[in-house]
């Protein structure tokens, strides 16, 4: 047996660092001092809070282990394979050393733990273990069949004997005859081929195959799973608000319609200014009758996706922003409501609401305070996306890309980038507003076009 047992878990590894440091490193408290010599080592383990110690020949990549012995203060650098670790001096002790195994494949397996100290080099077997692959994002879900995408991920091997392959399948698992073996980049943690001219439909899977196992990818390509608005027909949604942003098709389409934020002119300040008629896209469930009606083209959202479980899920849609027209200030402010915050129909009775007790069209629903200042719904939440942040302006290269918003994480702020009081529940996936406004950053001014499509709410896995 190569072990007893190994804890995967990157909180596992937390708990580790935190027990071990004050039960098993306490013994030489105070300035490190590296000693002279060589080290012994004993053995190696990890420490599962609930069972106890377990004593381990390998380890996972990037899992922390504790080397027990003496001397182990003469140890200067520790060597997995071919990958140096890093070391801590506050977690290394005379008879303690806590390590982390590399997080990178090693390219010349020797199965040895290689133990640099001040008085030699000591040889220790060790085994580190590599997982399966992991595909967990792509470039573009909705990419062209035939062009060039990248697949996000991790533990990607190619080995002479077992040569690194993706296979797809349908929505069930089963194969459809196209295997990928080709690749323009191939990374540990991404690789870059052309999508098969033949995968014309829709709902595929993406399977990797490595020397360390197989594993499905955790999304689809071409997913048509909880789509809200495709501005093709299939769901029939589109503007149902105060501003009938143009929804439209060009050169750049990947599947036909899509609907524009942006009109190319109008400037967005460096704060992100209020620009609703350009940057603004609305859909508030509801018509003008009287009672009020949920359905078809003014349907809410949440009767035609199931957002029972919306901490798992994940909002999606494809973007594209021309070189012609960076983005560089504003945030794509992305913002589901209840009934209880607006619809689409009137008939206001004077207190805010229609006759069947709904919001009427309001913009004040997601401002924190209005123009005088004065608070109005402080402290609701939605999803703030900003991707020109990091380099001050942000295009997509000439390409589509997907963007993927996780709904407990991404959609915890307020209109000003401060985390959010209020929290969305099961009742806020009515309705859906895309604004470009605030968001709490500072950029610089903008006439940015923003084109956006397939936008769609699918399960976290």
């Amino acid at each position: 047996m190569k072990f007893k047992n190994i804890y995967k878990s990157a909180l596992l590894a937390m708990t580790v660092v935190m027990g071990l440091s004050v039960v098993s490193c306490n013994d030489d408290q105070g300035k490190y001092e590296p000693a002279d010599g060589v080290p012994t080592v004993k053995y190696i383990k990890v420490t599962n809070p609930e069972s106890g110690d377990s004593l381990i020949t390998g380890a996972y990549l990037d899992n922390l282990i504790c080397i027990v012995g003496d001397n182990l203060k003469s140890i200067t650098e520790i060597w997995f394979n071919d990958q140096q670790a890093v070391l801590n001096t506050s977690y290394i002790t005379e008879h303690t050393l806590l390590v982390s195994v590399p997080s990178i494949i090693p390219g010349e397996v020797t199965n040895t733990m290689r133990l640099v100290a001040t008085g030699g080099t000591v040889n220790y077997p060790f085994e580190v273990i590599v997982p399966g692959p992991s595909m967990t994002s792509m470039s573009c879900e909705y990419a062209t069949p035939g062009s060039e995408v990248t697949v996000y991920g991790n533990y990607f091997v190619d080995d002479p004997n077992v040569p690194f392959t993706i296979e797809v399948t349908d929505a069930d698992g089963n194969p459809t005859g196209e295997t990928i073996t080709e690749f323009s980049d191939f990374q540990q943690m991404q690789v870059s081929f052309t999508l098969p001219a033949s995968l014309t439909g829709n709902d595929y899977y993406f399977s990797a195959t490595t020397v360390y196992g197989t594993a499905q990818s955790q999304f689809r390509y071409r997913d048509t799973r909880g789509m809200l608005f495709d501005f093709d027909g299939q769901t029939g949604l589109g503007n149902n608000g105060w501003h009938a942003r143009t929804i439209t098709s060009d050169e750049t389409s990947i599947t036909g319609n899509f609907v524009l934020l942006g009109d190319g002119t109008t400037q967005m300040e460096e704060y992100g200014g209020w620009h609703e008629d350009p940057y603004s896209f609305e859909y508030w469930c509801g018509d003008w009758s009287v009672p009020q009606k949920f359905e078809g083209t003014t349907a809410r959202l949440n009767d035609i996706v199931d957002f029972s479980d919306f901490e798992n899920m994940v909002v999606k849609f494809e973007i594209y922003v021309p070189e012609s027209n960076p983005w560089s200030a504003g945030s794509l402010q992305v913002i589901f409501a209840g009934t209880d915050l607006v619809t689409g129909g009137g008939n206001n009775q004077g207190n805010g609401l229609n006759e069947s007790g709904n919001a009427v069209p309001n913009n004040t629903y997601f401002r924190s305070v209005d123009d005088n200042g004065n608070e109005i719904n402080p402290g609701y939440p939605r999803a703030l996306y900003t991707p020109w942040q990091s380099e001050g302006s942000f295009d997509t290269g000439g390409e589509w890309i997907t963007v993927s918003l996780p709904i407990a994480t991404a959609f915890v702020y307020d209109d000003n980038g401060v985390t959010a009081t209020q929290q969305l529940t099961e009742d806020s996936f009515a309705s859906l507003q895309l604004f470009v406004w605030s968001g709490g950053m500072t950029g610089t001014p903008c006439t940015p076009i923003i084109k956006i499509d397939n936008i769609r709410a699918v399960p976290n896995r």
